[in-house]
């Protein structure tokens, strides 16, 4: 190799670099390496020079948008109130638009009051958390918690328990095995509320994606003691992980709980096994699925008879006979004003219409029945062919009660079947309708034609 490298030509200026000066000569490795370093300095020189520049710049536009901005002439209450209906998920970015809409910002805890953590967090993400717990003083507080969460992240958010108005528990891509992130050992939330729930005096609602965060009945009953004034809890994604019934000792006593739900995609989506271990008995609203007759299963029954809760809207899933619901009914026959079954069969449905006949009909009070039907087993055609048409009589006797039937595109059901649908809804103006999920989560509703 070479111990001498030609330079033939450069577009630099030989008198600001002597070296160049001998392009055309050769130069030894040590003057090229000392002219490198020389450039380097330079190239340094010239980069410390345009971050000030840029500082200059931002500082100088910082200025402008002051003196321009219409938010400086507002009163403080006006222009927190714009910045908190833009509904911003972190308030932070605004800081950087000028000195008026930073003071504006720090000055506005409502705008640090609701705070997402995501799993893995961030580096430095303590540390940024702490200062959002700071801007939002003692305001209520919402959290978005992952399904795991590193243990002094946790620690943060315990600390502020007691200012706790909302809380949402989800869950990434993660799964048991992401044990270790980082040096810092992750648990999920489950664990670390079985292990101490606090206290959330102030805790009104309560949403949980019981099913891939790994919560368990144990940790919603331990936390559902912790929470007085819990308004609303809904579970989401199927089934809570089971524990022993011996292993949760005592009751949840809920209070103020008025909003009981499982959902999974929209639909009624867990079962009822953790209503014999809560009591709320002014509860008005509650949603499940999978109710079962087996004696050892009637959890609705005896959460009804233990709660005596004021139950308005009760929504069931899949109930495979009308005994399955006909006791729990019964308790519920002066309160109850909207029914809603979900995959109901045939055999259900007609002695249901029957109960609620007069001369001493089942839920005198009941104003709306709905049910949704997601298929036809072609055995039960002709069964759902009778229903159909006995149904203009029952609904005559009854006038108080809005039927509403709600049939999944993709049921499919017998031509004669749905031509008795139709007739129901052209000539008797009961609600029938086509139901399907769209692409952003919603349900699209429209009239059967």
């Amino acid at each position: 190799m070479a111990d001498h490298i030609n330079l033939t030509s450069t577009t630099l200026d030989p008198n600001d670099h002597p070296l160049l000066l001998r392009t055309t000569s050769s130069m030894s490795a040590t003057e090229i390496q000392t002219h490198i370093d020389q450039v380097s300095l330079d190239i340094e020189r010239q980069k410390q020079v345009l971050k000030d520049l840029e500082r200059r710049k931002s500082a100088l536009q910082r200025q402008l948008n002051d003196v321009r901005d219409p938010m400086a002439q507002l009163p403080l209450e006006i222009s927190s109130e714009i910045l908190l209906e833009c509904g911003l998920q972190d308030p932070t970015p605004l800081m950087n638009v000028c000195k008026t809409w930073s003071e504006i910002v720090v000055s506005t805890p409502a705008l640090w009051a609701k705070i997402r953590i995501e799993f893995p967090c961030a580096e430095g993400f303590r540390r940024r958390l702490g200062r959002w717990l700071e801007r939002a003083g003692s305001r209520p507080l919402r959290f978005t918690l992952p399904g795991f969460i590193d243990e002094d992240i946790f620690a943060l958010v315990r600390e502020r328990f007691e200012q706790v108005e909302h809380l949402v528990i989800r869950h990434g891509q993660h799964t048991l095995a992401d044990q270790r992130h980082g040096h810092v050992y992750t648990y999920t939330v489950s664990e670390l509320l079985h292990r101490d729930p606090g206290s959330l005096p102030s805790l009104k609602t309560l949403n949980i994606a019981v099913g891939s965060s790994n919560f368990s009945s144990a940790s919603l009953v331990r936390l559902s003691r912790s929470s007085p004034n819990l308004v609303e809890l809904v579970l989401e994604g199927g089934e809570l992980t089971y524990v022993p019934d011996e292993d949760i000792p005592g009751q949840g006593f809920l209070p103020e709980l008025r909003y009981l739900g499982w959902w999974n995609e929209g639909i009624p989506g867990g079962r009822d096994a953790i209503l014999r271990k809560i009591t709320a008995p002014r509860l008005e609203a509650l949603t499940l699925s999978s109710i079962s007759a087996n004696p050892d299963h009637t959890y609705l029954l005896s959460f009804i008879q233990r709660s005596s809760p004021p139950i308005r809207d009760l929504i069931v899933a899949c109930p495979f006979s009308f005994g399955d619901i006909q006791a729990s009914l019964v308790l519920l026959t002066l309160t109850l004003t909207h029914l809603e079954i979900w995959w109901p069969r045939p055999e259900v449905m007609e002695p249901l219409f029957t109960a609620l006949l007069p001369p001493s009909p089942l839920l005198p009070n009941l104003r709306t029945l709905h049910f949704h039907i997601g298929y036809f087993h072609s055995e039960s055609w002709e069964d759902w062919s009778r229903l159909v048409r006995n149904l203009p009589g029952h609904c005559e006797k009854r006038p108080d009660i809005r039927v509403g039937f709600f049939l999944s595109p993709t049921t499919s059901p017998a031509p004669q079947i749905r031509a008795a649908f139709k007739e129901l809804s052209q000539s008797y103006g009961i609600g029938v309708f086509l139901t399907s999920r769209t692409g952003d989560g919603l349900r699209d509703i429209r009239p059967i034609v």
